[in-house]
């Protein structure tokens, strides 16, 4: 008998260890990824800015500096199933990857070219596009905290 109450008792701890969230494609589990992502995505932005700023201000930066580029989002079908607002989350950071992966390879075009000075033309354009990612981000963060699970 004692034993049958172990394996029920186990049975259903497990059944409401799948139900609270701490399954790997669950709704939490896939905001607190898509949260750490925004994150990772936003530091890159800085990094690019303020590569671009010291550009802009006249300071010479080596081309051994890079800007970071982050992978793209993509949640599977389990994870869009889970935490539906993921979707919106994802397509949002993505455009922001991409404004961040502009910004990038215009620092790469120029570190290609052999001019003593960055023309302060392009200086601005990478952080304008830089900046495109500004908008995306904003959006992720406010979908994150309106799909809190």
């Amino acid at each position: 008998m004692r034993r049958w109450l172990f394996w029920l008792g186990l049975l259903v701890g497990l059944s409401g260890c799948a139900l609270s969230g701490s399954g790997k494609g669950s709704g939490a589990n896939v905001h607190a990824a898509l949260s750490a992502r925004l994150e990772e995505i936003r530091a890159a932005q800085n990094t690019a800015l303020t590569l671009w700023d010291r550009v802009i201000a006249g300071e010479t930066v080596s081309c051994q500096e890079t800007i970071p580029v982050p992978a793209t989002v993509t949640l599977s079908e389990r994870e869009r199933t889970a935490y539906p607002p993921g979707v919106a989350v994802a397509e949002a950071l993505n455009e922001a990857i991409g404004a961040i992966r502009n910004a990038a390879d215009l620092w790469a075009i120029e570190c290609a070219d052999v001019r003593p000075l960055v023309p302060l033309d392009m200086a601005r354009a990478g952080r304008n596009a830089a900046l495109g990612a500004t908008a995306p981000l904003d959006r992720a963060t406010i979908l994150l905290a309106a799909g809190t699970p």
